[in-house]
């Protein structure tokens, strides 16, 4: 059973290279451009980087909506848990994510309607 899913998942990996590799220099693009970049890391916040990246992955990747609600409900779950220990910095991060998911939800079902 291990094999199927480790065969399964390097053809996956074969067929995804390409766009995994995109959003990797993505990633280190935005980064470095807006950490180091006078002033435009204080006018663009970590949470804009954030959501700019995962824009990135839901166009490369297009997820079901059920994947969508699985990893928005697990974020949820992560925000309450740091709600309850109190670390407060966190909990915006956690909420622009789940609502861009909740934007991706809409289009995903729109997309649905239209098909």
């Amino acid at each position: 059973m291990r094999i199927k899913y480790l065969k399964k998942l390097t053809r996956w990996y074969n067929k995804n290279l390409g766009k995994l590799v995109f959003l990797l220099i993505t990633i280190v693009f935005i980064t470095l451009t807006l950490v180091y970049t006078p002033f435009l890391n204080v006018v663009i916040t970590p949470e804009v980087r954030y959501g700019i990246c995962v824009v990135v992955w839901y166009i490369l990747f297009s997820p079901k909506t059920k994947t969508i609600i699985l990893v928005s409900l697990i974020s949820l779950g992560v925000g309450i848990v740091y709600t309850i220990f109190g670390l407060s910095s966190f909990i915006d991060s956690i909420g622009v994510f789940i609502f861009i998911l909740i934007i991706f939800i809409f289009i995903n079902y729109i997309k649905e309607e239209i098909v």
